[in-house]
């Protein structure tokens, strides 16, 4: 069982590599450079108006949980996280719609969906 996890995390990560671009993920002053994968955020509905609704800034990020790690040991993602990509544009992870900064996909929920904002062009 164990070395079928460790296979499917192996994976996992080649995936990110392969579809994926390294970016610098900051949180706090502790740094790391894994392989993320921009998505678009899934269509959000206004509480209020019931409109849907997506802000040109919005930029969701997958990254294999196993990736992220700081200060010696794995990371969950928190508000205020800062995601640098190649191009040079900063996104903040951003609870979205009362939700966590970051909701867990795949199998054994070994990636991180990290929600975010840009913050600089």
């Amino acid at each position: 069982m164990q070395n079928d996890l460790a296979a499917a995390v192996e994976s996992l990560r080649d995936d990110l590599s392969a579809m994926g671009e390294d970016v610098l993920y900051k949180s706090g002053d502790a740094t790391v450079r894994p392989p993320a994968v921009r998505c678009q955020p899934d269509e959000l509905v206004d509480a209020a108006t019931g409109e849907v609704r997506i802000a040109h800034d919005d930029q969701d990020f997958l990254i294999a949980a196993s990736d992220l790690i700081l200060g010696g040991g794995l990371h969950e993602p928190i508000r205020g996280d800062r995601i640098t990509t190649d191009d040079g544009l900063t996104y903040e992870a951003y609870p979205r719609d009362g939700k966590r900064v970051y909701e867990t996909r795949g199998p054994g929920r070994l990636i991180y969906l990290i929600h975010t904002k840009r913050i600089s062009d």
